[in-house]
């Protein structure tokens, strides 16, 4: 009985020791910290909330090495991707897991509005530029076709219209000089159309009218013809010049024919090249008309355009040089923007003014003399104020076939250095707009 005693108190005092050792033990389980949530704004700044109870932070940038920080934001560069997790003081604090990767990717540049620039070693001139729609546009222009050197061809690009403007796209080539024996060796200006034209089984929807010459000197000029489907696809080229000149009756020395610009007057067929005629005498316009449906039969008449009316000229018989047209359907008449004359007499040798005229169409068919042109406004360096001494070769906007667009008249000209400024003058030529709104 008293064996048993005395290990019933024996047991009693474990029981009771271990109780106040339980009583006493007060540890618990470190709390494990929220995960972060990581977001990344337009700048690449991935940031995120300060997490309760956190030390600092750590963090992986393309699960690479892991940096310890005591901000809540980082900087990305662009496709990089981050995962961020909050650490803990080690004890009553652990670790939270590693967030969800957050990736930041930059917006796409955004594109440039307005006419292209050249690059440099390059030029842009004598430009065209037809709308097709309220969307589409097509510039056609005179360029180089390597940095520096001066041997022509014509290019064209796409316009798409954004909210913040017209947007080009990549240059392509659409016509390019012949071989060494043939009459377009040396491309000069270019005009572009919509229309419907045949050769032979092909069907083509787009004519370009360009001038060339097998001269390295830049005499005696003639117009050609090219066509596509499409503007910015394949052209081809009509094997001979529609407009010809002959230089051993008119001058070898003389420019011949050159500016082209294209009107389709009926929106099919009817192709109106006007152009500017230079032989010894001056500098004059006239046009060419034909319908070019079958471009296996071309037969063509030409005449010369009046120069009466108020026009400026430096002249004392008034020239009509480096023209272009445009045909306004609603009230039978022709616009048309042509260089002052004479050029500038320091070099470069171009025009630093351009004038906007219209005369009545019903005055191109008839030897009468009537009113004559109109001048609408004559544009100076002045005027102009963009820093540059020349102001030459203006284009009309037109739509695809020509004619006036509604509203104001927009105008593509060129511009470039003097050869006193910058002896690269060549390649300083690029485009500008001006914009004429009726009184």
């Amino acid at each position: 009985m008293k064996k048993f005693a005395k290990f019933f108190a024996v047991a009693l005092v474990a029981v009771m020791a271990l109780s106040v050792l339980v009583a006493c033990d007060t540890t618990k389980e470190p709390t494990k910290l929220a995960t972060p949530v990581v977001t990344v704004d337009e700048n690449g700044v991935a940031s995120w909330k300060a997490i309760d109870n956190a030390t600092a932070y750590a963090y992986k940038i393309d699960g690479g090495k892991e940096t310890v920080i005591n901000k809540t934001s980082v900087t990305l560069t662009n496709g990089q991707s981050i995962t961020v997790k909050a650490a803990g003081n080690g004890t009553d604090y652990t670790d939270s897991d590693y967030s969800a990767a957050a990736t930041y990717k930059a917006a796409d540049p955004k594109p440039t509005t307005g006419l292209p620039t050249p690059a440099a070693g390059f030029y842009m001139t004598n430009a065209d530029l037809v709308q097709e729609n309220d969307t589409t546009r097509y510039l056609v222009y005179t360029t180089n076709e390597t940095a520096a050197d001066n041997y022509n061809r014509i290019a064209i690009r796409k316009g798409v219209k954004t909210d913040d403007g017209w947007v080009y796209g990549e240059e392509s080539v659409a016509v390019e000089g012949g071989d060494d024996n043939a009459w377009d060796t040396y491309i000069g200006s270019a005009s572009i159309v919509k229309g419907t034209f045949a050769k032979g089984k092909e069907t083509y929807n787009w004519l370009i009218a360009y001038c060339a010459t097998n001269d390295a000197e830049d005499r005696a000029f003639q117009i050609g013809i090219a066509v596509a489907k499409d503007p910015m696809g394949t052209w081809t080229k009509l094997d001979a010049p529609v407009i010809t000149f002959d230089k051993n009756t008119y001058g070898a020395t003389s420019m011949g024919c050159y500016a082209p610009s294209v009107v389709n007057y009926n929106k099919e067929s009817g192709i109106r090249i006007f152009y500017t005629y230079a032989d010894t005498y001056g500098h004059f316009a006239y046009l060419w008309d034909a319908n070019l449906a079958d471009l296996t039969k071309i037969d063509g008449q030409k005449a010369m355009l009046p120069t009466n009316g108020n026009l400026s000229g430096g002249d004392s018989e008034l020239m009509f040089p480096n023209a272009d047209f445009a045909y306004d359907e609603t009230n039978k008449k022709f616009v048309a923007v042509k260089d002052y004359s004479p050029s500038a007499g320091t070099k470069p040798n171009y025009a630093d003014r351009f004038e906007l005229a219209e005369i009545a169409e019903k005055e191109l068919y008839t030897i009468e003399i009537g009113k004559g042109w109109t001048s609408l406004k004559l544009w100076d360096t002045f005027d102009l104020d963009n820093g540059y001494e020349r102001a030459y070769s203006a284009c009309i906007v037109s739509d695809a076939f020509g004619h006036l667009l509604a509203g104001d008249i927009e105008l593509v000209y060129n511009v470039c250095d003097t050869a006193e400024a910058n002896a690269d003058y060549l390649y300083s030529q690029k485009l500008m707009t001006v914009t004429y709104t009726a009184e």
